[in-house]
């Protein structure tokens, strides 16, 4: 696909440029495309401030990535709630209950394989800290908008999971979106402000939903 070259490109530019980038996108394109629903999460920025620059999307690839690790990272606080969702939707939106015992009964890395059927985005593409800052958040979006819609209109979701991004992309949305997505607005996966798993989870699926509905 002539786009995802020109995306692939402007990494190359970025990080020639001196840029530490973080590169993201399609996790694995033949399962994405092959995906019962294409979905596409929104967040803010990458938690790790090495300096260092390294692939998003080879990250989640492997399971193990996640949860073999040397240091004190806790894999669940941010990547247990995009598996569950992203599982219980790419399953004909199961309930939550279904979900956790299909996580349970299967493990972290049978299901953690789900990642490599969506596409994951970062609205800075540099290396940042567990707590994000809204001024810090919002230059980064300005800075790399005309890649981050350049991603989203190229990876065409169905559905697009803003996680805490909403605030930032909304009042955008009717210029630059050329495609029909469901843009889904809710808390951080990891910082969803006293919603429990299950009322987070039935919230996100409750939107997605709506998609269907109207295609």
């Amino acid at each position: 696909m002539k786009e995802l070259t020109i995306i692939e490109n402007h990494f190359k530019q970025l990080k020639e440029s001196g840029v530490k980038l973080i590169p993201d996108g399609i996790v694995n394109k033949e399962m994405y495309q092959n995906a019962r629903l294409k979905i596409l999460w929104i967040l803010k920025e990458p938690d790790d401030n090495s300096g260092t620059s390294w692939d998003m999307r080879d990250f989640l690839k492997s399971p193990r990535n996640l949860t073999v690790r040397d240091d004190n990272w806790n894999w669940k606080r941010t990547y247990k709630m995009i598996m569950l969702v992203s599982w219980g939707i790419l399953n004909n939106f199961q309930s939550y209950e279904k979900t956790l015992s299909d996580w349970e009964n299967q493990g972290n890395e049978k299901t953690l394989w789900v990642l490599n059927e969506i596409a994951f985005i970062n609205l800075k593409k540099t290396g940042g800290a567990s707590n994000s800052y809204p001024p810090t958040i919002r230059n980064a979006y300005n800075k790399f908008k005309e890649l981050i819609w350049l991603q989203i209109n190229t990876f065409k979701p169905d559905i697009a999971i803003c996680g805490g991004t909403y605030e930032f992309i909304n009042k955008d949305i009717s210029q630059y979106c050329t495609e029909n997505i469901q843009f889904v607005n809710n808390y951080h996966p990891n910082f969803r402000r006293g919603k429990n798993h299950m009322v987070y989870y039935n919230e996100i699926l409750e939107e997605a939903k709506k998609h269907t509905n109207n295609s």
